[in-house]
C-alpha cells in the first residue's frame, strides 16, 4: 500500500534537492515556481488551467512542468504576471529569476550613465540583504548557545559645559 504525497512532502525533496548547490538550475525560476506551487498546493494541472495565452487558451500542464523543470525557457511577461498573481510573488521577483529586464524597465531609459547607475543600486542593495542575512543565522546561534549580544559600551564624555 503506497502513501500519497503530501505537497509538504513534495517540497522538502524539492528544496533539499536544489539548495543552491549542485544541481540548481541555471533558470532558477524553475525552482521559485516549483516551490511557490506546491506552498500554494496547486496541482501542476490545475494551476495551468487558469494560465491563459494572448489567444485566451489556458496553457498546458506538460508546458508548465517543462518550465519547472527547464525544459523551455522562461515564459513571457505576460505569463509571468499571471503565475506571480496565482502564487502570490511579485512579477518583478520572477522576472528576476529570470533573467530578464521587464519591459516596462526597459521602455524607461536606454541611456548608459542610467542604466550603470540603476544596475550598482540593484547590487548594492542586494549585497546588503545578502550580508545582513548571512549575519542572522550567527546571531541566532549565539543567542541559542546562550550568549547574549551585549552593546559596545561608549567611553564617558565630559559634559560640554565641563570640558572648559
Amino acid at each position: 500500500m503506497t502513501t500519497k504525497k503530501t505537497y509538504q512532502d513534495e517540497l522538502r525533496e524539492w528544496i533539499k534537492k536544489f539548495q543552491h548547490g549542485p544541481g540548481y538550475p541555471e533558470n532558477a525560476v524553475t525552482v521559485v515556481l516549483k516551490e511557490q506551487r506546491l506552498i500554494a498546493q496547486y496541482e501542476t494541472k490545475d494551476l495551468a488551467a487558469v494560465i491563459t495565452r494572448d489567444d485566451g487558451t489556458a496553457i498546458s500542464a506538460q508546458y508548465l512542468n517543462d518550465i519547472e523543470h527547464g525544459r523551455r525557457n522562461p515564459p513571457g511577461e505576460d505569463i509571468l504576471r499571471q503565475l506571480a498573481a496565482k502564487l502570490d510573488l511579485e512579477t518583478d521577483y520572477l522576472s528576476f529569476h529570470t533573467g530578464r529586464i521587464p519591459s516596462d524597465i526597459m521602455s524607461l531609459s536606454q541611456e548608459r550613465l542610467t542604466i550603470n547607475t540603476a544596475m550598482e543600486l540593484m547590487r548594492t542593495s542586494l549585497a546588503k540583504d545578502a550580508a545582513t542575512a548571512h549575519r542572522q543565522p550567527q546571531r541566532q546561534a549565539r543567542a541559542s548557545q546562550g550568549h547574549r549580544h551585549q552593546p559596545r559600551r561608549q567611553r564617558a564624555r565630559p559634559h560640554p559645559a565641563q570640558a572648559m
